[in-house]
């Protein structure tokens, strides 16, 4: 009678009373033993769950325990920055537009894992891929949460929609939608030249210049 706690692979609750687990059936995809080996050898080990103020779905905890163990670390192989090593795990367990748009990345990575990635510009949607099914879904609630918030005085809004465009250009440019991802980092673009423009007249505060110089740098790779 222990509970399953439904990340990738096996149950931890399982092994660490040692107990044998069988695995488990759910909605997603559950994925081999490549994707077992990759979740061993990661270098990021942060536990999902600790600071979300939200509810999750057992799919959305296991891809986004897929991105922590598994997207984050291979990005980290092209462009080592601190965004990856730490802002983007911080804000998606702090703002839910951030989160989904993680989410969805994490289950399109799976899916490129699984297939390899599109070269075609125009690339036919599979209404039966359930992965990228639940990815259209995370990427609709990721941007609805912040179309909701466009008219706020949120002073973070700003740093949440540019993350939140950076994961959404990598989801176009993994999906094969190339001129969207263009679209997403034009409108990334002109966000930051308003940043710029508004701290000619008020100074960001240490974290904040942190946070502003870790998402320039992230755009300008």
């Amino acid at each position: 009678h222990v509970k399953c706690d439904e990340p990738p692979g096996s149950c931890q609750n399982c092994g660490s009373t040692g107990r044998i687990c069988d695995g488990y059936v759910h909605g997603l995809p559950v994925r081999g033993q490549s994707f077992i080996k990759a979740l061993a050898s990661a270098s990021i080990s942060a536990d999902v769950g600790n600071g979300f103020r939200w509810v999750m779905t057992s799919d959305e905890r296991r891809c986004f325990s897929f991105f922590q163990h598994h997207t984050v670390p291979t990005f980290l192989e092209f462009f080592e920055s601190s965004l990856w090593q730490n802002l983007v795990l911080q804000m998606s367990q702090s703002d839910p537009a951030v989160f989904h748009a993680a989410v969805a990345l994490s289950a399109i990575h799976q899916d490129t894992e699984a297939k390899g990635m599109p070269l075609a510009a125009e690339i036919p949607f599979e209404p039966e891929n359930t992965l990228l099914l639940f990815a259209r879904d995370q990427l609709g609630r990721a941007f609805n949460l912040l179309t909701r918030r466009h008219a706020s005085h949120d002073p973070t809004l700003r740093n949440v929609t540019l993350l939140c465009c950076l994961l959404f250009v990598l989801s176009d440019l993994l999906w094969g939608h190339y001129d969207s991802a263009l679209n997403h980092l034009q409108s990334g673009l002109r966000i930051l030249q308003e940043l710029q423009a508004d701290r000619e007249l008020v100074a960001p505060t240490a974290r904040e210049r942190g946070i502003e110089r870790c998402l320039v740098a992230a755009f300008a790779h």
